[in-house]
């Protein structure tokens, strides 16, 4: 057998009974070997000499080594003579490779040597020492079974180990002796603390020891919130490192050669059920605040059982990776001939008492489950279930009311038809029954004669009844036209110049771009609590945005995976092409690391994939290629994030310098950027937070041209000089309605005046310069004299005189007719539409797909969403367009969260560090625990993870069990942790100890430290903790004047008293993060906490961060917003703490939480008013509560067309509902105030209000707007296309088809009484009053 596969262990006997040649052989052997290698100068032997137990150090003299062997020899010798025993030499052989000797006498164990072996006892070692180091310089256990020893060979016999190979000596690394001797007190305590389950003899070494520490230290703040889990979790390891019964659950199953040494390679670990399971109970549910995260995620990969998690800790890490650097096969059944068993401490539960954990860490703790807070309010729809269809409840009901409403109405109209068909018959078919009187129409007449009008105008209303207000408008704009019609040119020079001074005010009007001013109104709740953050804490930071995607297989409609080396390299290339970036600023070029956010104060924080490779294509192949990126993880598309400086920007200028960088970083990916990522047929979406005010600014002038030009060439001028004029003064569209009225009585009325007089000159409409000549004939039929005109051929064929009629309402037609001249859908009016309205079963029709659609727009206004796409704002051809789809498509987290606290009081007297913090020692009710239970439930409270809480790393960074954090000198300076520092090993020890050995060769403690360096390059360390000269250090180079800031004694039950908290909280949010101590809160809460007079012992503002769950509707930002407001209201009034929710998108999706009463509220009132206004002009409760239903059945029928075609309730379609009324109001009075004073019954009267009016409000309304509405359909923005070419011509379409169908036959059924009354004297005036037309 090969020396290097064996270890020598000596015994505490002396040598008894063994033959002289064989006790001098073995003896001399031992002596030899140890004096080449201290001849060599690189041995450090320490030995206890008999059973004195003094310590000596030996040097290199041969002579000294000799008179040991002697010495050895004697006491052997006198020994065996007095002993008078007999001598053992035995060679064993277990399973596998293992094989031993050894030599002793009687029981008593003289040497032994035993190969890696598989020996399975208690008080056994599998696996003693380190005997190599892999290339990233994590340790590598020595696969030899030992009995477990009851001192430390503190970490020097692993440097030894090197040292032995740096002369090519790695044969004997395996030869370290353990010379018994008494416990190392201090040692015993350090192990004791850190595993509190192991006591006499362990099988680890000092230095495995101290291994085992600074690896369990990284996990230990990530942990120490919940103690259960803690204790589990380091149980699991000191068992496994130091355990004397180790060999009875530890099987080495593959070894490997590391140096010429044997290392070990694999085990299996072998662990009951049952404690996996209890220690994966108590740690599931432990958060890590810092990355808002469950601890789970972080130390286990987000294990769904303990299993999975053990397989995650037991995967052999790759070189530079965390994790095991061997494999760990952990089982919980062994063979039965094994003589081994599974190992199976205590394992404590979350909820343990003594060892109890939060409500936060561990929810299904008994003292936890009946604080469950309440699941915010989410609304079920209630749903009635027939079969296989399922309906809601509001469409079942309003089904059934309309039912019962068509039935009534068929009943009423039965029995109404039948109690009126005998009187009916009695009377004439034209004539009309108006009181006692009778009147007839001549049917006879010619169609030469002349139209009939009773009386001249201010006699023509003497047959009618009108109101007070009604007659003394009519009168008023009788008087007013005729002043118009003598001063045309003086009405339109006045209008123009009105308008045009008006207009000078666009010189200082500025299209408002920023969202914020847009959509945020004055006293939102929501702005003021941005402005608050903003000032106390800081404004978010900005976001410039890159995603790169692949594009789906046409073919199997897969998506490939984006990790490949080709676009890792890619990636990298824009990655240098975005740090050239260089804008100018005021004559400066601005770069991306001026304006980066810098959370750690020197490297950007960019979040790429390539910040595994230090953002350097160089480490690519040195940190694993593309083979490690595919192992983490499989993606479609990168994400590439660049956080940059915010600030509060009030006068628009803070941020410049980002803006223009912002501006270059667009221009470089539409120009370069995106050419080269299509040529790799991928996609490449991308935005800066300035894009939406630039892409908003754009689109504010993309369609004014069209617009404009095409409403121009539509004629509507006087309405395009009205909004100009409004904008110019008072900078607010809704005003153009009042001055397009003003325009409309006075430049439009002149404008009329001189095309008559235009007509009658007979000059061309186009060219009013050009005069046809005529003849006398032409010109007296040209005046009436000849064959009648148009409209008096429309009256002829509708036989229906005017003499009842207002002159207003006849100037009208006169107009629309001669304007629009549709004589075609004249007669179909006439002799087509009203006829078919007048019969009953049409009329049965009418009602009830009228009353039809409108329950179902009813039923259907409640799947209108509230919000408006960002989207459908943008123009079509913008870029943002493609961004907006990605980040629904490959965002798997919601926006921030942030839970603000107001006037937090951390003094020793206040409560409100318990009711805040969520570790243990906390009220279950605390802020942060029900943050965590309401994560728990993400679907209806919009939490997706535990917040990352300051409050809670700051406690946990101040407490003992975190002996890595919060430490300070003697001086009471601050301690920074140990991996902050260069040294990993105190320098000056090991100095002082190889000048003992070697005082001669002092140039080789260069190469030593060099040694002990080299897994950190020198130009990446800070100074050493102390010096070699100076102090002293302990094992690891930590020095021994740098304790923990507090000890348990010195806090007020776990808690810090004012003046520590105080104190340290600058110290935490300072401190910077390291594999030490996670908890540093530098560049994590470096912003949480407003210290502007925290002295004082009140924190005016902190935060406590978190995320919501993906939004991807507009419909989940206002859930979200409502629940988190519901929640925070709710923990507020619990706690008596001021607290509130804060997220970017609160201010712009405010006003969607009462969006709904907002608009009902203002339909409301818009409806009154036209109910009021009607009610006072015409005196007729009547007329006015009929235009009132119609006008509301208007309203819901678009509410639920807007349901069909999806269209959202936000500001802009609110505010189209409320002009709705306005528009629909003209397809309900011209027809209802011709019913009312046309004479007949109801039948007739509704036929001559659609004879009479119908025409004109066909041509004149309907027809005018569908015009102007269709040249929206071409506008580039969708906005204009989705909430004002798809709604106002639903408008239209809706507006006409119940002002000239459902109005006809709800007035021919339920309209007023007329107005009009004949005397005897309209009678008498008939003949002169028809001279004055001819």
């Amino acid at each position: 057998m090969e020396l290097r596969h064996a270890k020598l262990h000596f015994s505490r006997s002396a040598f008894m009974a063994i033959p002289l040649f064989q006790l001098f052989s073995l003896t001399a052997f031992v002596a030899l070997i140890e004096s080449v290698l201290l001849f060599r100068g690189k041995f450090m032997f320490l030995c206890e000499i008999g059973s004195i137990g003094d310590w000596e150090l030996f040097g290199s003299d041969g002579l000294l080594h000799l008179v040991r062997v002697l010495v050895i020899i004697a006491v052997s010798i006198v020994g065996a003579e007095s002993a008078n025993s007999r001598s053992l030499l035995a060679t064993s052989s277990s399973s596998g490779y293992a094989s031993s000797f050894s030599v002793g006498v009687g029981k008593k164990v003289l040497l032994k040597w035993t190969s890696p072996g598989k020996i399975h006892a208690g008080e056994y070692c599998s696996m003693y020492d380190i005997c190599g180091k892999r290339s990233d310089g994590r340790v590598l256990n020595c696969p030899y079974g030992s009995p477990s020893v009851k001192w430390f060979l503190s970490g020097i016999a692993s440097l030894a180990a090197d040292m032995y190979a740096d002369f090519g000596l790695s044969q004997f690394t395996s030869q370290l002796q353990n010379c018994h001797a008494p416990p190392d007190e201090l040692l015993s305590s350090k192990i004791q603390s850190l595993c509190p389950t192991i006591s006499g003899n362990v099988c680890c070494t000092e230095f495995q020891f101290e291994t085992l520490r600074s690896q369990v230290q990284q996990a230990v703040p990530i942990l120490v919130s919940c103690p259960a889990c803690l204790r589990n979790f380091l149980n699991l390891f000191c068992e496994l490192s130091c355990s004397p019964n180790q060999s009875q659950f530890i099987n080495v199953t593959s070894v490997s050669k590391v140096n010429n040494n044997l290392t070990v390679g694999g085990i299996d670990y072998y662990i009951t059920d049952a404690f996996g399971e209890e220690l994966y109970n108590s740690c599931k549910d432990v958060k890590f605040g810092t990355m808002n995260t469950r601890a789970m995620d972080f130390v286990g990969a987000g294990a769904k059982n303990f299993k999975e998690w053990f397989a995650f800790i037991g995967r052999e890490a790759e070189p530079g990776v965390p994790g095991s650097p061997y494999a760990i096969n952990f089982r919980s059944s062994m063979p039965e001939s094994s003589g081994m068993k599974p190992m199976n401490v205590s394992a404590y539960s979350c909820g343990d008492t003594s060892l109890g954990c939060s409500c936060g860490d561990c929810p299904s703790s008994p003292t936890c489950s009946g604080s469950a807070p309440p699941s915010p309010h989410k609304k079920h729809s209630c749903t009635i279930k027939m079969g296989s269809l399922k309906v809601k409840c509001i469409e079942f009901s309003l089904a059934i009311l309309y039912g019962i409403v068509v039935l009534l109405f068929f009943g009423w109209s039965l029995f109404h038809k039948r109690k009126r068909l005998p009187a009916s018959r009695m009377k004439p078919l034209l004539n009309v029954t108006e009181g006692s009187e009778v009147h007839s129409f001549n049917k006879q007449k010619s169609e030469s004669q002349p139209i009939q009008i009773q009386g001249e105008a201010p006699r023509a209303m003497q047959g009618l009844q009108l109101s007070l207000v009604q007659g003394y408008i009519s009168s008023f704009y009788r008087r007013y036209g005729t002043w118009v019609a003598r001063n045309p040119t003086r009405v339109l020079c006045s209008s123009l110049a009105i308008v045009l001074l008006l207009c000078l005010g666009l010189i200082r009007f500025k299209v408002e771009t920023r969202p914020e001013k847009l959509w945020v109104g004055h006293g939102s709740k929501a702005g003021a609590e941005k402005r608050f953050f903003d000032s106390h804490l800081a404004p978010f930071y900005r976001i410039e945005q890159l995603i790169l995607a692949t594009i789906p297989d046409t073919k199997n409609g897969k998506v490939p995976s984006i990790v490949t080396e080709e676009n890792i390299q890619l990636l990298f290339e824009i990655q240098k092409k975005v740090d050239g970036i260089r804008a100018n600023y005021s004559g400066k070029m601005v770069s991306l690391t001026d304006i980066c956010l810098k959370p750690l104060g020197k490297d950007c924080a960019t979040q790429s994939v390539l910040q595994y490779f230090k953002m350097d294509p160089d480490n690519f192949d040195s940190y694993g290629g593309v083979d490690h990126a595919v192992y983490c993880f499989q993606a479609s598309a990168f994400v590439v994030t660049y956080p940059v400086n915010n600030k509060n920007d009030e006068t628009g200028n803070e941020n410049a310098a980002a803006v223009a960088w912002e501006k270059a970083f667009i221009q470089l990916i539409k120009g370069e950027v995106v050419p080269m990522v299509q040529s790799r047929n991928l996609t490449l979406s991308f935005s800066s937070e300035n894009s939406i005010q630039e892409e908003l600014k754009r689109e504010s002038t993309a369609d004014v041209v069209t617009i404009l030009v095409l409403l121009g060439f539509s004629g509507v001028v006087v309405v395009m000089l009205s909004v100009l004029g409004s904008v110019g003064f008072f900078s607010a569209i809704a005003l153009a309605v009042l001055l397009d009225f003003l325009l409309q009585v006075t430049a439009f009325v002149a404008l009329i005046v001189f095309d008559f007089l235009r007509a009658e000159d007979h000059r061309v409409d186009c060219f009013p310069c050009i005069k046809i000549p005529v003849s006398s004939s032409e010109s007296d039929k040209g005046n009436g004299r000849g064959e009648p005109g148009l409209l008096t051929r429309y009256m002829k064929v509708t036989n229906v005189t005017l003499h009842m009629l207002d002159t207003s309402l006849i100037d009208e037609i006169r107009i629309s007719v001669s304007y629009l001249r549709f004589t075609t859908i004249l007669k179909a009016v006439a002799e087509v539409h009203a006829p078919i309205l007048d019969l009953w079963v049409v009329k049965l029709a009418v009602v009830a797909v009228f009353i039809a659609f409108a329950f179902a727009s009813i039923a259907l206004c409640t799947r209108i969403e509230p919000g408006l796409e960002q989207k459908v704002v943008l123009p079509r051809d913008s870029y943002l367009q493609g961004y907006f789809n990605n980040v629904s498509e490959h965002l798997r987290i919601g926006p921030p969260l942030y839970f603000v606290v107001k006037n937090y009081n951390y003094s020793s007297k206040s409560r409100n560090t318990n009711q805040l913090c969520s570790i243990s020692k906390c009220d279950s009710n605390s802020l942060l625990n029900e943050i965590a239970k309401a994560s728990l439930s993400p679907e209806s409270s919009y939490i997706a993870k535990p917040a990352a809480s300051w409050l809670d790393d700051f406690l946990v960074w101040m407490s003992p069990e975190a002996f890595g954090c919060c430490r300070k000198f003697t001086n009471g300076s601050y301690c920074p942790p140990d991996d902050q520092y260069s040294g990993n090993i105190c320098l000056h020890l090991i100095k002082d100890l190889h000048m003992k050995v070697n005082p001669d060769q002092n140039a080789h403690f260069s190469f030593v430290r060099s040694k002990i360096l080299v897994q950190r390059p020198p130009q990446s360390l800070p100074p050493p903790c102390c010096s070699p000269d100076e102090g002293v250090c302990d094992l690891g180079g930590v020095c021994k004047d740098c304790t923990t800031c507090f000890r348990h004694s010195d806090l007020q039950d776990d808690r810090p008293t004012t003046e520590q908290f105080r104190e340290k909280l600058p110290w935490f949010l300072n401190s910077l993060p390291s594999a030490d101590c996670a908890k540093g809160g530098h560049g994590a809460y470096t912003t949480s906490v407003d210290l502007n007079g925290y002295e004082s012992g009140i924190i005016q503002a902190s935060e406590f961060r978190t995320f919501h769950t993906p939004l991807n509707k507009q419909s989940d930002f206002v859930s979200s917003m409502r629940a988190a407001r519901d929640f925070s209201s709710r923990v507020s009034a619990s706690l008596e703490i001021d607290v509130f929710p804060y997220a970017m998108f609160y201010i712009f999706f405010e006003q969607y939480l009462d969006i709904w009463r907002t608009a009902l509220i203002n339909l409301a009132i818009a409806l009154g008013a036209v109910f009021i206004v009607c009610l006072v002009i015409t005196c007729s409760l009547w007329s006015s509560a009929i235009i009132l239903v119609v006008l509301t059945m208007i309203v819901v029928d678009l509410m639920g067309v807007m349901a069909i075609l999806n269209i959202q309730l936000n500001a802009v379609s609110v505010v189209n509902l409320v002009m709705s009324i306005g528009i629909a109001v003209e397809f309900c009075v011209h027809i209802t105030h011709a019913f009312t004073v046309s004479s007949g019954d109801r039948g007739q009267r509704a036929k001559e209000a659609l004879s009479t009016m119908g025409a004109s409000v066909f041509s004149g309304i309907t027809l005018t707007k569908l015009v102007g509405v269709i040249v929206l359909r071409f506008a580039k923005s969708e906005v204009f296309v989705v909430y004002y070419f798809q709604m106002y011509l639903a408008l239209v379409l809706i507006g006409f088809l119940h002002g000239l169908v459902f109005l006809p036959v709800i007035l021919s059924l339920f309209g007023p009484p007329s107005r009009y009354k004949l005397t005897e004297k309209q009678e008498g005036q008939a003949s002169s009053s028809s001279s004055q037309l001819h």
